[in-house]
């Protein structure tokens, strides 16, 4: 044990809750030798350890990293404040869980980004390891930093801070990457040099080497066209079957969120939902074949032992193969006492054989999106589904035995009317009185939670250009679910405003939001999604510090000829596309689902795609 490790474990961990957080050695982790490897990375995720842990971006790049020969792979997480307090009274630096080797040490610290509320707790993570905050500070001997994950398709925000993005799938650019570090640190290439040599690859971002201009109050990269300066196009995986899926996972140390087997069935969505920002970034569709993923649910499960197998991806009813999956997923589990649960699911693709088959060894609960109340707002957001298909999914599931229903639904939609926000109490009451009726005669009484979230607007969506609902708005529409929704047969689960406005600006944000980061920081801010340490009172106070309006980001529209702060990032759906969808969104037509061969021109690179000029 080194004295690091000794001090760790004797003098801090003691004075904290949850020190299994903090202890590393768990089942399935990667202990390689540090002083063998070429490049050695932490990969960090900016939230506790029991989120971290249940995230399968962030297993799957550990490891990805950890099968090549010539590196390591190790992983820090956030630190709850009690452990930050007791680290940094004692001047201990951030570690890795594996060897308790201090982040600053490694080449390569690569955070994991899949939410804006994370923000202050990267820089804070970097912060607590003794690296200079802002990217120009830094020096060759410190680690080059990273960020990747669903919100680099707006880097802007944290570009002060970060000194790569990484847009789009990991598996392959991160291979690519490394192995340039790798070179360049055997031949004694400085930081420059190396981050020129890293902007050439496919999908990597090098914000300190791209200029930027003011537009219409925003800060835009590149040139003072359109034309010019830096175009990032996304990096995919074109086949999920050539690149080698986990043969084991971590088996964490203290309870996860999620602790199950994670199958992947497959990435990218063709339903094209108006409001969704993974639905168009992760195109296009590309599957896993169901005889692999049968072979990886055996594997996992001999070396984890879960109970649990879910099957992942944006809704796992359109896998072509699901059929032969699940009978052959059922051949396995059966007898060995192991349930199979779905993701949020379409209620137009949910049937009742497929509900039959998820229960034949016991229920985990069942959780459908019907996002919107009413058929118009429906047709706006492109989500076609109507009540009478909604009604029917009712009756499979509780014809399956289904007693624990969890409902999503969004308010502050563009278009949207109090009619229908109305027409969710409407719908929801009478989903749960059909429930209520079909479930006559079983033991026990449904279980029907309704969550509620605030639309925000993401980049690369149709509504991009649409500014988020005002807050008394979300505040009168709150006010009209909690008054009508029958409270004795639904659980009520609204979600945060003032959250959803931080997340809007930070979403919809540029370059100018880093000194507000770098304020919030200073003053204490973590844990932004967590309602008991959010204060927007702090980030108030940063922003007009700096003379910044959050309303400016998160309310404000702009013309769909206007320049964003993302244009430079291509992720693979064309601009003309989105722009088509949000026309045809405010005439209420809907486009068809091109799952079934007619081609959208969305432009991201099927065999079929015909782009819209």
């Amino acid at each position: 044990m080194n004295d690091y490790r000794r001090k760790i474990e004797l003098e801090v961990l003691p004075r904290v809750v949850r020190p299994g957080r903090y202890t590393g050695g768990e089942l399935n982790s990667f202990r390689k030798d540090l002083e063998k490897a070429d490049v050695k990375v932490a990969l960090c995720f900016p939230e506790l350890y029991e989120i971290g842990m249940s995230n399968l971006g962030f297993q799957i790049i550990y490891d990805t990293i950890n099968r090549l020969p010539w590196a390591a792979c190790e992983r820090a997480f956030a630190l709850w404040p009690d452990m930050e307090k007791e680290m940094a009274g004692r001047g201990l630096p951030l570690y890795t869980l594996e060897s308790f080797r201090p982040v600053a040490d490694f080449d390569v610290a690569a955070f994991s980004f899949s939410y804006e509320m994370t923000y202050t707790n990267a820089l804070a993570m970097i912060r607590s390891a003794g690296i200079p905050l802002r990217a120009a500070d830094r020096a060759g001997k410190h680690p080059i930093v990273i960020a990747g994950g669903v919100s680099t398709y707006n880097p802007e925000p944290l570009a002060d801070f970060m000194d790569v993005f990484v847009v789009g799938e990991g598996e392959e650019v991160t291979v690519e990457l490394l192995s340039v570090v790798r070179e360049a640190k055997n031949n004694g290439a400085a930081k420059n040099e190396i981050l020129a040599m890293l902007s050439k690859i496919e999908g990597v971002y090098v914000p300190a080497l791209c200029g930027t201009f003011e537009s219409e109050g925003r800060t835009i990269v590149g040139g003072n066209d359109r034309e010019s300066g830096p175009k990032v196009t996304k990096r995919y995986v074109k086949d999920l079957n050539e690149i080698p899926y986990p043969e084991s996972f971590i088996v964490p140390g203290t309870e996860a969120v999620h602790d199950r087997i994670q199958l992947e069935t497959f990435r990218g969505c063709t339903q094209g939902c108006r409001y969704c920002q993974a639905g168009m970034v992760y195109r296009p569709r590309r599957e896993r074949k169901a005889a692999g993923l049968v072979n990886s649910a055996a594997v996992l499960y001999e070396r984890m032992g879960c109970e649990e197998i879910s099957l992942l991806s944006l809704n796992a009813p359109d896998y072509s193969e699901m059929e032969t999956l699940m009978d052959g997923l059922m051949e396995y589990t059966a007898q060995r006492k192991i349930s199979i649960s779905l993701p949020s699911t379409r209620m137009d693709t949910f049937t009742g054989e497929l509900g039959r088959k998820m229960r034949a060894v016991r229920g985990t609960g069942l959780t459908l999106a019907p996002e919107a109340g009413t058929q118009r707002l429906r047709d706006v957001i492109n989500k076609r589904i109507t009540d009478e298909e909604i009604m029917r999914t009712i009756d499979y599931a509780v014809g399956s035995g289904w007693k624990k229903i969890k409902l999503y639904f969004m308010i502050g939609l563009p278009t949207e009317t109090t009619e229908d926000v109305e027409g969710i109490v409407t719908l929801v009451n009478r989903m749960a009185q059909r429930m209520r009726a079909g479930g006559k005669g079983k033991r026990g009484k449904p279980d029907f939670t309704l969550s509620v979230s605030n639309y925000i607007p993401k980049p690369h969506t149709p509504f991009q250009w649409d500014g988020m609902d005002s807050m008394e708005s979300l505040r009168e529409k709150q006010a009209i679910l909690r008054r009508n929704i029958d409270h004795r047969r639904v659980k009520l689960d609204l979600h945060d405003i003032s959250t959803s406005l931080l997340e809007a600006v930070f979403a919809r944000g540029d370059r100018k939001l880093g000194v507000v980061l770098e304020e919030a920081v200073e003053a204490g801010c973590r844990f932004d999604g967590w309602n008991e340490k959010f204060d927007i009172a702090m980030w108030r106070a940063a922003f007009d510090k700096h003379g910044i309006d959050m309303n400016f980001y998160s309310c404000g529209g702009v013309a769909p000829d206007s320049m964003l702060p993302w244009d430079h990032i291509h992720c693979g759906v064309s601009k003309n596309y989105l722009k088509k969808e949000r026309a045809q969104a405010m005439e209420g037509c809907v486009t068809p689902t091109c799952i079934n061969g007619s081609c959208s021109g969305c432009g991201a690179g099927c065999e079929s795609a015909r782009e819209i000029q």
